[in-house]
């Protein structure tokens, strides 16, 4: 699978994108400090305006987690929601307001990761695999047989259908995050500093939408994959 920009390294048979694993590495080191941070000045009478945000985000990721997951099990999933949603939020905006290029190669150092199919594919991966993992873990053996359709000259259907959900997983959020920062690029660089800052501020702040919903929209199909797994008599 192509690694997309960046600088490669040719290591084990593969090439490593060290741009990529440098930003996803700082995202999830800057994430963990804030969520620890945070955690820290935790008080049920006299809330900080952060812990009522996250009180916010969380109890808007519990609902909907609950919605696309029905019964008591949802709130085993609501941290992977979480989780989900924050980290590819925050990936996604990484290069909207700052895109750094080194060497005279022009190579990418700092950009969103969600733009590099490795990365979408691997959060694709999680949440298909973590399907299936739990699908099997409430159902048991049946699980495979539901898989496989109703009746088995449907089963190639079926299998296409399981493959086609990981695709289209990986590729939306790439698409969408890969195209903005192409046209937030074009945009610096077609028009002169003083044309430029008005349509680019309008950009930047539809492309914040864009990331919120991309992130919302990823976690949301994760957990109706999770739900429609464990849960199939509800399918």
């Amino acid at each position: 699978m192509p690694t997309g920009e960046g600088f490669l390294v040719h290591w084990l048979g593969m090439d490593w994108n060290i741009s990529v694993i440098f930003m996803v590495g700082i995202i999830v080191v800057v994430l963990l400090v804030l969520a620890a941070l945070a955690a820290r000045k935790l008080d049920p009478l006299h809330p900080s305006k952060v812990q009522v945000i996250l009180e916010f985000l969380l109890g808007f990721v519990r609902e909907q987690t609950g919605q696309a997951i029905q019964g008591e099990r949802a709130a085993r999933f609501v941290n992977l929601a979480a989780t989900l949603f924050i980290f590819i939020f925050v990936s996604n905006i990484c290069g909207l307001f700052l895109q750094i290029r080194l060497g005279h190669e022009d190579m990418p150092l700092w950009y969103s990761p969600t733009s590099s199919l490795s990365v979408t594919v691997t959060l694709a991966l999680v949440a298909w695999i973590w399907s299936h993992v739990n699908g099997f873990r409430f159902n048991g053996p049946h699980y495979l047989r539901r898989l496989l359709g109703p009746v088995i000259y449907m089963a190639p259907i079926f299998i296409l259908d399981l493959f086609t959900r990981l695709i289209t997983l990986a590729f939306r959020l790439y698409g969408n995050i890969y195209a903005g920062e192409i046209l937030t690029s074009t945009f610096s660089h077609l028009l002169p500093i003083y044309a430029s800052w008005i349509p680019l501020l309008i950009w930047l702040a539809y492309s914040l939408f864009v990331a919120a919903i991309q992130a919302f929209i990823f976690m949301m199909l994760s957990m109706v994959y999770i739900g429609d797994a464990i849960n199939p008599e509800e399918s």
